[in-house]
């Protein structure tokens, strides 16, 4: 299935870091200790985003299914190092549209920062030196093994904390939303519209957009065993028709 989430790390404690995010964004309601992630429910609900945060080796993880955080907020990022100084990276996959992010930033400085969507783009946007790791292992990995690589080369260890590292489970109700735009994950400033013009300039006509893959894994070793291309493109209206994938699905199966 490929990655689905976000992360955002600082250098910053989680005793700190946490509580300049409850202050600029929504609600984080606390649902306890997480043992293992590999199992936890990441799926919205009518309240909000199920996020996991915490803290490994004095620096803080957040694992952000919305992707606002992560992959929307770029200037919210910015302002959060440029007001402590810290070294942030926000990035994260959404691999059904091919959409990859990377932002690394430190006392409010872009080091980093690369974007794509494969589904709309026909260039990523591509800013900054590369990084050691990106020609072994780029961005664009389903399973962001070049993303984790990226963080890596920043000093974070995410693989650690995942695995071991203090977990504490939220319901982030991303409030800001709703509200006014110059808050939280809405600020809009450089980053947003630097990536605005980018859009405007490569965006793919419809009859370009790349066909929809769905991939099966081996249960064993989670390597990709084949692929299927759906016919279908984003944007395409059968994507929400529910019996357009019952058919889809019933088709593989036959």
């Amino acid at each position: 299935m490929g990655m689905h989430f976000g992360i955002v790390a600082a250098d910053l404690p989680w005793a700190e870091f946490f509580p300049l995010l409850v202050e600029r964004t929504g609600s984080f309601i606390d649902r306890g200790p997480v043992d293992n992630l590999d199992d936890l429910d990441l799926d919205p609900t009518p309240d909000g985003h199920p996020i996991v945060g915490g803290e490994h080796e004095g620096k803080s993880y957040v694992l952000d299914s919305s992707f606002l955080m992560s992959m929307t907020g770029a200037d919210f990022l910015v302002e959060l190092s440029r007001e402590t100084g810290a070294l942030i990276v926000g990035c994260g996959a959404e691999t059904t549209s091919g959409s990859f992010s990377f932002l690394a930033v430190q006392a409010g400085e872009v080091l980093r920062r690369y974007f794509d969507c494969q589904a709309f783009l026909s260039e990523p946007l591509d800013e900054g030196d590369l990084l050691d790791t990106e020609d072994e292992l780029p961005f664009e990995d389903m399973d962001g093994k070049g993303l984790y690589a990226g963080l890596a080369a920043f000093g974070f260890d995410f693989e650690g904390w995942y695995n071991g590292g203090g977990r504490q489970q939220y319901l982030y109700t991303a409030d800001e939303i709703n509200g006014k735009a110059d808050v939280g994950v809405r600020i809009r400033g450089p980053l947003a519209e630097r990536l605005d013009e980018h859009n405007a300039e490569f965006a793919l006509a419809e009859d370009e957009r790349p066909s929809i893959m769905m991939y099966t894994r081996d249960a064993v070793t989670g390597q990709i065993v084949s692929t299927q291309d759906t016919g279908l493109r984003f944007g395409d209206p059968q994507i929400s028709d529910p019996e357009f994938w019952n058919r889809f699905w019933n088709r593989l199966a036959n």
